[in-house]
């Protein structure tokens, strides 16, 4: 079940793209069905990168504690890979 959670949205994506492929190649079978693949995967494409997390590497025990101490609240997020 980490394997669906960790990729869910490329899987998403594949088949958004598998499906859009289909019907657009099945109708448009030139040039326009290309066009559509391609704005598809563009628009997937950008709300991935909209959408994604942007990190600030703490990297030091200073840092952290200066940021904590700063008078703003602080979300302190661990997060590992394995």
């Amino acid at each position: 079940m980490q394997l669906v959670n960790q990729f869910s949205y490329v899987f998403l994506a594949l088949f958004v793209l598998l499906v859009t492929a289909l019907l657009a190649l099945r109708w448009q079978p030139e040039r326009g069905g290309i066009v559509a693949v391609l704005l598809v995967a563009l628009v997937l494409a950008g709300i991935q990168l909209a959408l994604r997390v942007q990190t600030r590497g703490v990297t030091t025990l200073s840092e952290l504690r200066s940021h904590i101490g700063g008078g703003k609240p602080v979300l302190v997020e661990v997060y590992s890979n394995y």
